[in-house]
């Protein structure tokens, strides 16, 4: 029994295409493109070039900040934080063309500038002072991106969180627990990265 790849140059063949060194198929008599019909070729070896969608944040995201009032009257981070949206950023995050995604290393600088920011609250428990230090992550992210070192959802994923914090319960209960998901999340869509 001849397997997929026979019958498929079976059925080029009787189609009149030809095979070719790069393992493109030229039909004969065919003009333009240098008769190539591209196709036929895989895309690993450089066939069409799909269009990725373009990377975004989720719809609505942080439009309510990050805690919400229980009806004890405590402040909790809102459920869609640490779940819905952390599972869509850490998809996107780590998912689409290759320049695009982000590497696990990055995110971690990020990620471990968050908590050494938080270790210092706890220090010195003076959020205005430790507000300077959460500020740079801005500016960290311009020189990254920059450098095409990360993608610009992440550069904007980090504007966005840094404009939402106001109070070191914000900080804490809220940016760190949503910056924490959408690790936990990254490491699931791309568990082998750097």
């Amino acid at each position: 029994m001849p397997d997929y790849k026979d019958k498929l140059r079976q059925y080029q063949q009787k189609q009149g295409y030809t095979p070719q060194r790069d393992n493109g198929f030229r039909r004969e008599n065919e003009g333009g493109n240098g008769g190539r019909d591209n196709s036929y070729r895989r895309q690993s070896e450089g066939g069409f070039h799909t269009e990725q969608p373009v990377q975004r944040l989720p719809d609505n995201y942080l439009k309510e900040g990050y805690l919400e009032k229980t009806e004890k009257g405590n402040w909790v981070i809102r459920k869609e934080l640490l779940i819905e949206h952390a599972d869509a950023i850490g998809r996107t995050f780590a998912e689409g063309r290759k320049s695009d995604v982000l590497k696990y290393s990055q995110l971690r600088k990020f990620y471990d500038h968050a908590v050494n920011c938080e270790k210092k609250l706890k220090l010195c428990d003076d959020f205005e002072i430790v507000m300077g230090d959460i500020l740079k992550l801005n500016g960290f992210a311009d020189y990254a991106r920059s450098r095409k070192n990360i993608p610009e959802v992440f550069r904007t994923f980090i504007h966005k969180n840094v404009a939402n914090i106001h109070t070191a319960d914000d900080f804490r209960k809220g940016f760190l627990e949503h910056f924490q998901a959408v690790v936990a999340s990254y490491r699931y869509y791309r568990p082998d990265n750097d």
